[in-house]
């Protein structure tokens, strides 16, 4: 399934990061909105006028207790839970396939070109 993305801001700006040079570096800030049926290895997404292969960075908020993370190969967000008990240490988990995460927003920051 995909997740749909909705940019709020742009702001581009004549110098990249990476290169060290004028590339037309641009900062995007929006949101996602996650899909009904969450896929094991992550949800597709697509950013509007930003090639995948430009994307240098992307930081998605925490929000309504699970953490994500951006697979910037596949174009796809990934989204993490904790399940500790008090006293107990772990690495997050994977949410699993089919999980209804619709109702959840994030809102991100995208470094690209």
């Amino acid at each position: 399934m995909a997740a749909t993305v909705t940019v709020e801001t742009r702001a581009n700006t004549n110098f990249s990061i990476l290169s060290h040079q004028a590339r037309g570096l641009e900062i995007v800030f929006g949101t996602i909105t996650f899909d009904d049926e969450y896929v094991t290895g992550g949800e597709a997404i697509a950013f509007p006028g930003v090639a995948t292969a430009g994307i240098a960075a992307m930081f998605i908020q925490n929000k309504s207790g699970y953490s994500f993370t951006f697979d910037k190969t596949n174009s796809k967000a990934l989204a993490y839970y904790c399940e500790l008990s008090a006293g107990t240490d772990g690495v997050q988990i994977q949410v699993a396939s089919s999980v209804d995460l619709s109702g959840v927003t994030a809102d991100f920051m995208l470094l690209g070109y």
